[in-house]
């Protein structure tokens, strides 16, 4: 078994220094780690592009963010795009279902039904 000069039971001048070199890193290693997140999170309340979108950190994050997610966009389109490639086509029993319409079609209906209102009128 391998013990280290900081773990052995008689103490000795390098097993200090590292056992102090340790406890020193692992504070270290903790300050960094709160700096982190009083950093994130002082960002997440002041964002520039939500703060001043105009200014010239507003525009280049907004840039930066719109240019990091462009590509998860086309990725996203192009798995779509694949998976109805993929799919199969309805049967013709199947192509006369009764969907709930969408919200575009009850727009255009509404549109439809003032019209007919609209002709009727003197």
């Amino acid at each position: 078994k391998l013990v280290r000069r900081k773990d052995a039971s008689i103490t000795s001048g390098l097993g200090e220094v590292e056992r102090k070199a340790v406890e020193d890193w692992e504070t270290l290693q903790n300050e960094e780690k709160q700096r982190l997140l009083s950093l994130r999170r002082f960002l997440s309340e002041r964002r520039p592009m939500e703060a001043d979108r105009e200014s010239p950190l507003g525009v280049t994050e907004a840039f930066t963010v719109a240019l990091l997610k462009g590509p998860k966009l086309v990725a996203k389109v192009a798995d779509r795009v694949t998976e109805l490639l993929k799919s199969e086509e309805l049967e013709t029993k199947d192509l006369n279902l009764n969907l709930p319409p969408s919200e575009d079609e009850d727009i255009n209906e509404d549109t439809q039904k003032r019209k007919k209102k609209d002709d009727q009128l003197p």
